[in-house]
């Protein structure tokens, strides 16, 4: 790593590697791929725009938005002209973005769609040290080209703020930012070294490499998310999944990363999803997830409640059944001692791997996303899911803030 600001590895990563993939994002029912180039352009054409617009070095820029790669290419475009950046959470409240907003004395705010504008928009008079809003997504906005809008002249769209830039200058602007200067981070103030330092301590204990895919579930102004961020495709280049408008089990069962930066919400909601199916199986099932989670240290309350088999489950044992006995009826006898040998090879082979537990870890796992996971990621234990992951061999990582201290 020669560059030593967040902006200085992105032109570098996209020198000598432009068409590699950096970041994912679900979007239309499906992921779509962004290449180094594309997030460098991106974040040239925002950081240029930006300081056409009077945006300079130690000025606050506000960020908030959907995770994916607006946020971080202008997150990065607004650093590489010297800003300090403030990423806030697209779920905060209206109220709490302004007061953020007015702490910090941002001079901009950078806002992904109509459900964020509004929050700024809509009490703009309250925060005397904006002088710019600008939007991505204006789709449900009305107004915004209004001639007559008092503030027309500084709401913009991105579009329009790409539109009056020099992209080419934005290289310039990175090489005269320094390791020193403020990159700024939540509600701390941080330098661009401070940001590297934490993110190459997230790689040391995750042992991040170029082979791993990751897939984040928290908000990218998480401080741990944030560091994954860095740590991944600009420090090491592996691949960052942000999963956008995909649940977070669709996302992760069509990445199946190597590494998760799990929500407690999601580890929950496994758990209790194979409560209420273990719940409702019955049989060589039920006695497959017993060994299989039990014996790998899953609670035993994951397989609590009433068994029962439902008539369309009745109907198709009885079936089989019934054709089973007819085959035996009207068979010879070389067939049914064949037919014999065959069931009991399988009979074997399934008491193995029930007992083994091997036949529920996979289909599991697969299930859940994890069949290539290492490690979940997350900063509590005290989590019902975390017996769940015990049990598909998956480790769950605790990390807390002497992580990024």
């Amino acid at each position: 790593m020669s560059a030593d600001t967040l902006p200085g590895l992105l032109v570098e990563r996209s020198g000598t590697n432009p068409n590699a993939v950096a970041l994912r994002f679900f979007r239309y029912g499906k992921w779509n791929d962004v290449t180094y180039a594309d997030l460098h352009s991106k974040a040239a054409a925002i950081g240029s725009g930006l300081a056409s617009k009077g945006v300079s070095r130690g000025n606050v820029v506000v960020i908030i938005a959907e995770d994916g790669p607006f946020c971080i290419a202008a997150e990065l475009g607004a650093q590489g002209i010297g800003a300090s950046v403030l990423a806030l959470d697209a779920g905060l409240a209206a109220d709490e973005i302004r007061q953020r907003i007015r702490d910090s004395q941002a001079v901009c705010a950078l806002v992904g769609d109509q459900e964020q504008f509004d929050k700024v928009d809509e009490g703009r008079d309250q925060l005397p040290s904006l002088k710019m809003l600008i939007v991505d997504a204006t789709r449900g906005i009305r107004g915004l080209d209004v001639a007559n809008r008092p503030d027309r002249e500084t709401t913009l769209t991105v579009v329009q703020l790409e539109a009056g830039a020099d992209a080419s200058q934005w290289d310039l602007h990175v090489k005269s930012v320094g390791a020193d200067d403020a990159a700024r981070f939540g509600s701390r103030s941080a330098t661009h070294s401070g940001v590297l330092g934490e993110a190459l301590r997230l790689i040391d204990t995750f042992a991040i490499t170029r082979k791993d895919v990751i897939c984040v579930l928290h908000s990218i102004s998480n401080p741990i998310e944030h560091g994954l961020m860095v740590a991944g495709p600009l420090l090491t280049g592996s691949v960052l999944h942000f999963r956008g408008r995909a649940s977070s089990q669709q996302a992760l069962r069509q990445v199946q990363p190597t590494l998760v930066h799990a929500t407690p919400e999601w580890l929950e909601r496994i758990s209790a999803e194979t409560e209420a199916s273990t719940a409702r199986t019955s049989g060589i099932k039920r006695l497959a997830l017993s060994k299989g989670l039990v014996r790998k240290a899953a609670s035993s309350t994951m397989l609590s409640g009433r068994r029962s088999v439902s008539p369309v489950r009745l109907f198709g044992i009885g079936a089989t059944l019934a054709v089973l006995l007819f085959f035996l009826v009207t068979s010879s006898a070389n067939d049914v001692m064949r037919l014999l040998v065959a069931v009991l090879i399988v009979g074997v082979v399934a008491a193995v791997m029930i007992s083994s537990g091997f036949g529920v870890v996979g289909p599991l796992r697969r299930r859940y996303g994890l069949a290539r996971c290492r490690a979940v990621i997350a900063e509590r234990t005290d989590l019902r899911g975390a017996d769940l992951l015990g049990a598909l061999n998956v480790p769950l990582i605790q990390v807390g803030p002497e992580v990024l201290s």
